[in-house]
């Protein structure tokens, strides 16, 4: 666990910390030129505990109080994909599987268990992957996507699905806060840092939901199940207690555990041009429909191009854990994106392999 061991640079990290009032955690955007991917800084706070993360901003030139600079012509390639994916999806809207998860499935909040080895996302982004990013839920997915793809190679559309209605509200507020805030330091400390806030603003979610099904399963979810959801994203995901849990409090730790918040600020300019695109798409469907596939492999340039299909660990809720091996089939719809002239990036974990990511080009047998 790096430790600065200077006075001086313990001194400048606080002077330069933007405190968010949430359990001793501080979010600080550094200013100033620091290498891309730079990890974050664990200082100590009384008593052993972790009293700060430090996120850097990379940009080669920071003026201000926001020490943050972005270049205006990177800009994604394509836009509005995520309403003409609506659009389309449309006429098979109540068709498509979308009841509530089990009480015995996490849901994909921003948060994680999985890891990556040394070098895993290099191979992937060595096989060139120029299409769209299609992933499970809004937890993990968004570090997938960022370590995927770049503002050097835009992803053509980025489709993020979940059955949960808890969890599809929480992404679309997610991506509405990456649009309407213009620097990473503000977005770290607006970004949900009251239960009164997180309700709130689930509660505009809500209220502008055009879906009318999914609205009608918005409406239903009871002040109780709300506060279960504010309490696992405020206890695991974004106060000390979940990186004490880890003990690696990195982008890529010792045991290559993934921080999602954490690659949310380092490649925030990334997620907020696809956010202010239009190009992130949040959709309440079943991962394996059929139908929802069929809407997917529509999109523009999908079947010339090389998508990245992140299916985190569905094989595992899919079979209980291998307890029920026979409901591997409901994996089969997925090989529907093997259809096009290139071969597309699966990427997967298993409790079987500790949830460390694996790739492959064609669907795995689960059989």
């Amino acid at each position: 666990m790096p430790v600065p061991q200077e006075n001086s640079v313990l001194q400048e990290l606080r002077r330069l910390s933007f405190p968010t009032g949430r359990g001793g955690t501080d979010w600080v955007i550094i200013p100033g030129s620091q290498k891309k991917n730079f990890p974050p800084v664990v200082i100590p706070g009384e008593g052993g505990s972790v009293k700060k993360i430090v996120i850097c901003d990379f940009s080669p030139e920071s003026a201000g109080s926001s020490g943050f600079t972005e270049n205006p012509d990177i800009q994604p390639q394509t836009r509005n994909v995520a309403t003409l994916f609506t659009q389309r999806l449309a006429p098979y809207r109540e068709n498509l599987l979308s009841d509530q998860l089990s009480q015995e499935r996490e849901e994909a909040f921003i948060r994680t268990n999985e890891r990556a080895h040394g070098g895993f996302f290099e191979d992937v982004r060595n096989l060139n992957p120029d299409g769209y990013f299609i992933g499970v839920g809004v937890g993990n997915a968004l570090s997938v996507l960022v370590n995927c793809f770049s503002e050097d190679n835009w992803p053509k559309g980025v489709v993020l699905i979940d059955r949960s209605p808890r969890v599809i509200a929480f992404g679309k507020m997610l991506i509405n806060q990456l649009a309407h805030r213009v620097y990473p330091n503000y977005f770290a400390n607006s970004f949900l840092r009251t239960e009164r806030q997180f309700r709130g603003r689930i509660q505009r979610v809500i209220d502008q939901e055009a879906d009318d099904v999914l609205k009608q399963k918005l409406e239903k979810i009871t002040e109780e199940e709300w506060h279960e959801a504010w309490e696992i994203i405020d206890n695991q995901c974004l106060s000390p207690s979940w990186y004490e849990q880890t003990g690696h409090p990195h982008i890529f730790g010792e045991e290559e555990i993934i921080d999602p918040l954490a690659q949310i600020l380092v490649n925030f300019p990334f997620l907020r041009k696809l956010a202010l695109a239009g190009n992130i798409a949040i959709v309440h469907a079943d991962f394996t429909d059929p139908g929802l596939i069929q809407v997917i492999r529509s999109l523009p340039h999908f079947k010339d191009t090389t998508p990245v299909i992140y299916m985190s660990g569905i094989v595992d809720h899919t079979t209980d854990y291998g307890q029920n091996p026979q409901n591997a089939s409901a994996m089969d719809p997925l090989r529907m994106y093997e259809v096009g002239e290139e071969p597309p990036i699966f990427i997967e974990d298993t409790a079987a392999t500790d949830y460390y990511f694996r790739m492959t080009r064609t669907l795995p047998s689960y059989t």
